[in-house]
């Protein structure tokens, strides 16, 4: 067995060291053609642009890769047809922006097909601008996923759900390991009432103890519209092991549905704002268990022009189970209260790098937690 195990190592650690590095510009369907000619476990690296992706059968992540950002680079992949995660691949896409506004005929802009055991991550990319029939994310019925993650990523503009796992089929063999995601933003979702749905809807129907954990922490949603009464923010049906920690749930106006739709597990230091649904339970269903959660204007800097920024004495802060504030970190006061490192201070230099904040002061860089970015 330690034999084995010895060459598994081996061979994992003989990729790895053989995995290519290409960098590709815009023109000709660059990202396409890079997929097609890459080999297992290559990183493929985008120069800054606008990447229009004119072919319209499936843009193919077919095998173990990485697609990521230049560093300093903030491209943009503009594809007439959907992404397609199969063959039971890693996938990690880093610091990407997809517009979904050329989108063809299909009814989703990321896709996971029937059967197709799979590992998808998302770092630092941001999805805006599709129709309002098109979910961001679908993962299908009949499917094992090994794990989806999803961490300061950026939805907004966007017409129907954001992740959606569809049962509705096959109600008993869509399962996912872990389903993990942190540190993200999820704005002006769901805004045509014909194709209202769950922002996050986890939709795995009787198979209610297989599925997986659910974990959804540090969060921020604005402005997600839902159609029906079992719709929500986030919707997981029929499971309980299911975790939303120091999320902030807001509407620009008084609106009448849940914040979340759970059967049950644990909604913990979520702060709700201007929902007039089951004010007994702030917003949420009565399923799981709640601790520590309450009603109140986040005190959003300018919500309706896209800016989330947290006043420094918003409610949100420094309420989260971790001590931290609540909500993606990325709207986090750019001074004092929301900087837990006094090392950096107000004279520190703020820009945004791959989608995150970032305060350099002498040549370090830290993240809005005061933390050492490298």
């Amino acid at each position: 067995m330690k034999k084995i195990f010895s060459l598994c190592a081996t061979l994992i650690a003989a990729l790895a060291m053989n995995a290519t590095e290409t960098t590709i510009n815009p023109g000709g369907d660059a990202l396409r053609l890079a997929l097609a000619n890459a080999a297992a476990g290559d990183v493929i690296i985008l120069a800054d642009g606008t990447y229009e992706e004119s072919a319209t059968n499936y843009l193919e992540f077919n095998k173990d890769i990485t697609v990521k950002a230049a560093e300093g680079a903030s491209p943009i992949v503009k594809p007439a047809a959907c992404l397609r995660f199969s063959n039971a691949a890693k996938i990690k896409i880093e610091g990407i922006k997809f517009d979904g506004s050329v989108l063809g005929s299909y009814e989703h802009f990321a896709y996971v097909p029937d059967n197709m055991a799979t590992e998808v991550e998302l770092e630092g990319c941001e999805f805006y601008g599709n129709r309002d029939d098109v979910t961001v994310i679908h993962i299908q019925a009949a499917n094992h996923i090994e794990s989806m993650t999803i961490n300061n990523c950026y939805f907004h503009d966007n017409g129907r759900s954001c992740i959606f796992f569809d049962a509705a089929s096959d109600p008993t063999t869509l399962t996912c390991n872990t389903t993990t995601i942190t540190n993200s933003t999820f704005a002006n979702i769901g805004f045509n009432a014909s194709y209202y749905a769950s922002v996050i809807d986890i939709r795995n129907g009787s198979n209610n103890t297989a599925f997986g954990e659910v974990s959804v922490d540090h969060c921020t949603f604005y402005d997600c519209r839902t159609l029906n009464t079992d719709h929500a923010n986030i919707r997981v049906h029929k499971s309980t092991s299911v975790s939303v920690t120091n999320c902030i749930f807001a509407w620009g106006e008084a609106y009448d549905k849940r914040a979340t739709y759970l059967y049950g597990g644990d909604v913990k230091n979520c702060l709700v704002y201007n929902t007039t649904k089951d004010t007994g339970t702030w917003g949420h269903h009565s399923g799981p268990t709640f601790t520590d959660c309450s009603m109140a204007d986040p005190m959003f800097a300018d919500a309706a022009n896209g800016d989330y920024t947290l006043a420094e004495t918003s409610p949100a802060i420094n309420a989260g189970t971790d001590g931290k504030t609540l909500g993606d970190s990325r709207w986090y006061p750019k001074t004092g209260t929301g900087i837990s490192n006094t090392a950096v201070s107000a004279k520190a230099v703020k820009f945004i790098e791959n989608g995150q904040l970032i305060i350099m002061k002498n040549g370090v860089k830290y993240d809005i937690t005061g933390a050492i970015v490298k």
